[in-house]
């Protein structure tokens, strides 16, 4: 599948490129690897954004501190969007972090998802 500038980063025209030759289910592998495309590749429309609140910013600061094991204090805007964009490059999200002050809901739902319990 192409698309100008559709690949990573609008580097390639390379909008999809998967392979299941080999595998017992192509189908089935097909759609899993396309939905993983899906979450690391697309950028999530309007939308999907939410604003992020004063109660948001709190609940994002207290389970990003448990992840990384940094303070954040949740007013520190600029610091907690910085925590956030760590976090996101080091689970390949980075594409879903299109605008301070804004989170994506499938960010949203990961974060809560690895800090809950």
């Amino acid at each position: 599948m192409v698309r100008r500038g559709g690949g990573y980063g609008g580097q390639s025209d390379r909008l999809v490129d998967l392979r299941v030759d080999d595998h017992p289910a192509p189908i089935t592998e097909l759609a899993r690897l396309l939905e993983l495309h899906r979450l690391y590749f697309e950028r999530p429309s309007e939308a999907d954004l939410v604003p992020i609140d004063a109660d948001l910013a709190a609940d994002l600061a207290a389970r990003l501190g448990r992840l990384g094991g940094e303070a954040i204090e949740p007013l520190e805007t600029a610091r907690l969007w910085e925590a956030l964009e760590r976090w996101a490059g080091r689970e390949n999200l980075e594409e879903r972090m299109v605008r301070p002050g804004f989170l994506d809901r499938t960010v949203l739902r990961i974060l809560r998802g690895q800090t809950e319990g």
